[in-house]
Parts: C-alpha cells; structure tokens; sequence
C-alpha cells in the first residue's frame, strides 16, 4: 500500500467541556482530556463468493453435473489469471428434496460454494462476469486491506498525540505545566470500521455491459482518554 493511498484526518478533543481539570487526594491537579484519529485507507484485495447448484433426480448425476458446471467456472477464472490456489471451496452440499407427503424423495440439489481471492481490484468485474456466464452466481463481494494492524495501530498511536497535545493546550492555556501521564485507557467504543460486504446487488455495470466493482475506501477511528498531572 503506498503512502499515496493513505489520507490522515486529524482530530484533537480540544473542546473544555470534554476536559476535565481536578485536584486528588494528595493535593496533584490533573487533566483529563480525549484524542480522536481517523485514517481512511484503500482496499488492496477482493474476495468474491459463488455458488454453482445443479438440480437431478438422481444423487449420483446431479454430483457429476455440479462437477462439469463447477469445472466450467473455475476454467474460466483461471483463463482470466487467477490462479487455481486462490479458489477455495466455502461449502458443498447435496440436499434431498421431497414430495408432498414429505418422505418420498423426488431429486437432488448440489451446490458448491466457493471463494476468489485477487489482488487485482480492476480485475472483479471480469471474475464476476465469466462467473455468471458460465451458470455460476455471486453471492459477496468483500475488499480487504492486506496490513490493517498496520494502520490500526497508526490510528492508536495518533489518538494518544492528539491526547497529550489537547493536555498540552489546557495546561498551558491555564498557565500550568503539563507533568506524567497517570493512566490512559482506549474507548473501544469509538471504533468505526467501515464495511465494504457488498451483496450481488452492489455491483455496476458500465453501458458496454462489463461488471465494475467499486471498492470504496475504509476508515479506522480511535479514541483514548488520557489523565496528566499537572505542575
């Protein structure tokens, strides 16, 4: 990910009623203040969910046909450049479907669930749509970001400077000196993770008819509360 791609929204908790000047029990003066970062990252990965089901009569022939439709798919995806490693199996089932009184079994429906995996974003379109022609349907659409503890941890370390530099501001302001910090505490509560699951539906297509995913981007929020001693 290129540090081009990384936009940084800075945001101190500077406001005095969210702050908190007291004097403990062995006569210290201490400032209680917050620090909120925001980081909005780009996805660098998309992992897209299928489904291939055949329906037959006969358990047998419904698993062979499900096997030949399958195949059919999963060639035309590797004939895009997605390799074979990057296709996964999600589920497979063969469900008997029965008559009206419930006990006579009439046929069968077999269906593979399987994942795609691409690093290539400008590529999902495609994978979508050779999927659909070849009897596959698209049930997720999920973009990813390859080091999020990176930025995760970015956005923490963040919070905690724009938590000593509103401490620094009252301190100063008040014309105090800014001491230790005595405890700082994450509020996890603040997190905002932005979801990019899209459903088949999230998907555009362009006037010439190719599928064209949009990724959108992912923004990572962290606030800490701090408390400094003041001097």
């Amino acid at each position: 990910m290129k540090l081009s791609k990384l936009c940084l929204a800075l945001s101190a908790a500077l406001i005095l009623t969210s702050c908190t000047v007291k004097t403990t029990e062995n006569n210290k003066r201490t400032v209680t203040v917050t620090g909120t970062s925001s980081i909005t990252v780009e996805p660098d990965n998309c992992t897209l969910v299928f489904s291939v089901s055949t329906k037959g009569k006969e358990a047998s022939q419904t698993v062979q046909n499900n096997s030949a439709k399958m195949t059919k798919v999963q060639d035309a995806i590797i004939e895009l450049g997605i390799s074979k490693d990057n296709i996964s199996t999600e589920n497979y089932s063969i469900t008997p479907e029965f008559r009206a009184d419930r006990q006579t079994v009439s046929g069968y429906t077999v269906t593979n669930r399987f994942s795609v995996f691409t690093k290539d974003l400008p590529l999902t379109g495609e994978i979508v749509d050779v999927s659909l022609k070849n009897g596959a349907l698209i049930s997720e659409c999920n973009f990813g970001i390859s080091d999020i503890d990176i930025y995760v941890k970015q956005a923490r370390t963040l919070a905690v400077q724009n938590a000593q530099d509103a401490a620094n501001l009252i301190a100063g302001t008040s014309g105090a000196m800014l001491g230790k910090v005595i405890s700082i505490r994450e509020i996890y509560e603040s997190d905002s993770f932005l979801s990019h699951k899209k459903n088949k539906d999230s998907e555009n297509s362009t006037a010439s008819g190719i599928t064209v995913a949009n990724p959108g981007k992912t923004k990572i929020e962290k606030t800490v509360a701090a408390v400094y001693e003041l001097k």
